[in-house]
């Protein structure tokens, strides 16, 4: 009762907006259910179920993506959910996941919020039995999320080579089911990949990595990208080709599509620096192109949504001080608009519909290929 009470006090910070003391608390309440056996009776069992279901409900509300549970239901929380003082008889008979995976869950609640209150740094005091591969998973990219939000060099090219290790293990197993079962936990840590395995993950690895730089321009929050070449060069858990690194840097020729969106935002950025006013053409072939190379990767969404904003801002200024570059705005102002204020759930596919509304006014010549390009991501 005492731990439901605990609970139900943490989600009325989370409630007040006063996250870090929820996540604070909840370290506590996890380390008390740490020694509280869910079969020795039907209020044990009730607080380690309600605990985990809080924990998902905590995660929908820091990542922005609803949950559902196994059965297809909304995951929704209510007033004294968790010292409720007449649980369900039937919780009891529930499959719960091992107190480790809550202490995970945790951490991930923590970095998808973008904030540091030392659970992921002592996580592994807290684990009784030791880390989960399954863990792991979750708070890998739970951290590459965070990475993006900070715009955090080092996280992310740690995050960066755990995503490699978590790629060439399912790439192993051949099936991500096979290799991922929260209620039949792996214990231990996945070895670091191979060099050649890092060495086949090399174009997805890159990808990631214009991801990340993209994302920094469309927020606008720069760094130097010489920091971010030195981090990936001394990683020893992942690999990327030198004509790569040297394109980031703008000193090479362009080999291939990666190599040439690297250059087009190293020129994009430069183009900032020195205070250059894109053309809406630029701004449209900019996005069009990150969304080719990040639109299928794990921080599409992260990104589309950095992107969209960005998007719209320049929309913006295009309408109001560059609409002599544009074909007949008039006749497609209605469709950007609506785009504008689309409400599909996916947010890139709601920047490629905007992409769509803005093409028509752009006078570009292979107009028709771009479309049949765009309807394609829509479709993948």
């Amino acid at each position: 009762m005492v731990i439901g009470l605990m609970a139900d006090a943490a989600l009325a910070s989370w409630h007040m907006s006063d996250r870090e003391r929820c996540l604070r608390d909840f370290v506590v309440i996890l380390q008390e259910l740490n020694e509280v056996d869910q079969a020795s009776s039907l209020n044990a069992a009730h607080c380690h179920a309600v605990c985990r279901h809080v924990l998902l409900w905590l995660d929908q509300e820091a990542t922005g993506k609803k949950r559902l549970l196994a059965g297809g239901e909304e995951i929704t929380i209510y007033p004294g959910i968790v010292s409720n003082p007449e649980p369900s008889p039937e919780i009891d008979k529930r499959h719960i996941t091992p107190i480790e995976m809550a202490w995970y869950m945790l951490a991930a609640v923590e970095n998808n919020s973008l904030l540091d209150v030392g659970i992921t740094l002592r996580l592994a005091t807290y684990l009784p039995k030791g880390p989960v591969v399954e863990g792991q998973f979750l708070l890998t990219f739970a951290i590459m999320k965070k990475s993006l939000g900070l715009h955090n060099i080092a996280l992310f090219v740690a995050a960066l080579g755990e995503v490699v290790t978590w790629w060439a293990f399912v790439k192993e197993q051949e099936d991500l089911k096979n290799s991922f079962d929260t209620l039949n936990v792996t214990y231990g840590s996945l070895p670091v990949a191979a060099p050649e395995q890092q060495h086949e993950l090399t174009e997805a690895t890159e990808q990631l990595v214009l991801g990340f730089v993209a994302n920094s321009i469309f927020e606008e929050e720069f760094f130097e990208f010489g920091a971010l070449i030195d981090a990936i060069e001394k990683s020893n858990d992942l690999k990327v080709r030198m004509v790569f690194l040297d394109c980031l840097r703008g000193s090479d020729i362009a080999v291939d599509y990666v190599t040439s969106a690297a250059l087009l935002l190293v020129s994009y950025r430069q183009g900032i620096e020195e205070n250059r006013t894109p053309s809406p053409i630029q701004v449209f072939e900019l996005i069009f192109i990150v969304f080719q190379i990040v639109g299928k990767t794990i921080n599409a969404s992260a990104v589309a949504k950095s992107a969209f904003k960005w998007l719209s801002s320049k929309w913006d200024f295009i309408s109001e001080h560059q609409r002599f570059l544009l074909k007949s705005p008039a006749m497609h102002e209605k469709f950007i608009a609506q785009a504008l204020k689309s409400e599909n759930d996916s947010v890139v596919n709601k920047t490629i519909g905007l992409l769509q509304a803005i093409l028509p006014i752009l006078g570009i010549g292979n107009e028709s290929e771009l479309k049949r390009a765009l309807n394609k991501m829509l479709q993948s």
